[in-house]
Formats: C-alpha cells, structure tokens, sequence
C-alpha cells in the first residue's frame, strides 16, 4: 500500500474504527494459540519470534493506519511488541496450559477490555482515572472464560511444557485439576492481573507486566490447590 492510499484510508476511518480494527487484530491472534493443544513450547517461542519481525516490520508499513498518534510519531507501537515478548516469556517460564491460558488473557481479556473501556467506560475507577470499572469487568470475564478454555484445551500437552519443566511433578498435578478448579484458578488470577493492570505505579509497561502478575498468580494458585 502507498503512502498516499494510507493517508487516504486514515483521513476515512473515525479513531472508534481504527481502535476497532487494531483490537480485533488483538483479539484475533488468539486463534494462533491452538495449535498448542498437539505442539510443543517451541511452537511459542517461533510465534513470538515471528510476531516481534511481523509488528516491527509488516505492521508500520500495511497497518499503520491502526497506529495512535503518539506511535505514529515514534514509528513503532510498544504494545504491539510487548505482546510477542509476553508470548515469548510466557512459553519458556510457566508450563504450557499456564502460559496458554495467560496467552488467551491476554489477548482476549486485554482487547475486549478496550473495546468496551471506549464504548461504556464513563465512570472511572477512584484509583486510577484512564481505567473505567466497564473496561475492568470485561477484562476480568474475557479472561476468564478465554484463559479457562485454552488451560482445559492445553491440559493434554502438559508434557510439552518448556525445558524448565520438565521432569517436574508440576506437570502431572496440572493433570489432576477439574473444570471447575481451573475456572476459579483462571477468575482469581483475572481478578488479580486486572487489578494489577488498573494500579496507577507501574513498574514497568502495564502490557507485559500485567500479564506477567497473572500468569505467577496462577502458577502459585496451583501449587495451593
């Protein structure tokens, strides 16, 4: 696409639309996570690797109009890199359904948090005036019922967890956990990343720690359980 039929499609599309379009992108890749359910972490760690080249490079150029303003001025989006890290971090650290699941949180329960933030988002939250209480409780049920389907989808390839796992009883307890547990395991860590994602003190950038926080809260929920 030339420059000058990108600037034609920008000057189109209201800032709903696009902020439409790049959170069904978001929302989308997700359907990338399945082939998780029969291959290994490696399948992961070559999503995220092809993703980080895909948003550095394919997406400024045959994307841009679904660039805000301030990542249009810097050339380059952090979320749209943040996420493949996450996706990166989350197939090499945590067992597979775990880092599925979060995956699933992430992209599910982030868009969908968005996308209603914008739509039903007037009334903020007291501690933190840029997050709305619509966008948190659609983060938090997005995430939810996303992050329980890929763990209960991943639990027959537990044992393709990354190298760090391996040989760890952790993988065999995974095996053990009913629908309803990795529901609730899947809720309190929802709860938990969105109440993370809504702190105002952020370490670092709420797109890879948010998902983070998560994904260790659902790791130590299952040693608890």
């Amino acid at each position: 696409m030339d420059q000058e039929a990108e600037e034609t499609i920008m000057q189109g599309l209201p800032t709903w639309a696009r902020e439409l379009t790049r959170k069904t992108l978001h929302i989308g890749v997700i359907v990338l996570a399945l082939p998780l359910r029969w291959l290994s972490w490696w399948y992961g760690l070559g999503f995220a690797l092809g993703a980080f080249l895909w948003n550095s490079l394919g997406m400024p150029r045959y994307f841009r109009f679904t660039f805000r303003e301030d990542e249009l001025r810097a050339g380059y989006s952090v979320g749209m890199l943040s996420y493949p890290i996450v996706v990166l971090v989350l197939t090499v650290v945590f067992p597979l359904p775990i880092a599925a699941s979060q995956w699933a949180a992430l992209s599910i329960g982030d868009g969908f948090a968005t996308l209603f933030g914008e739509a039903l988002g007037k009334k903020k939250l007291p501690w933190n005036k840029e997050k709305s209480y619509a966008g948190t409780l659609a983060f938090i049920f997005f995430a939810t019922f996303g992050s329980t389907f890929f763990f209960f989808f991943t639990i027959p390839n537990v044992a393709a967890s990354s190298f760090l796992w391996q040989g760890s009883a952790m993988l065999q307890h995974l095996t053990t956990f009913s629908l309803a547990e990795m529901f609730l395991i899947c809720f309190i860590s929802s709860v938990a990343g969105a109440l993370f994602e809504s702190s105002p003190w952020q370490p670092i950038d709420d797109n890879v720690s948010a998902p983070l926080f998560g994904a260790i809260t659902k790791l130590l929920l299952c040693y608890l359980l």
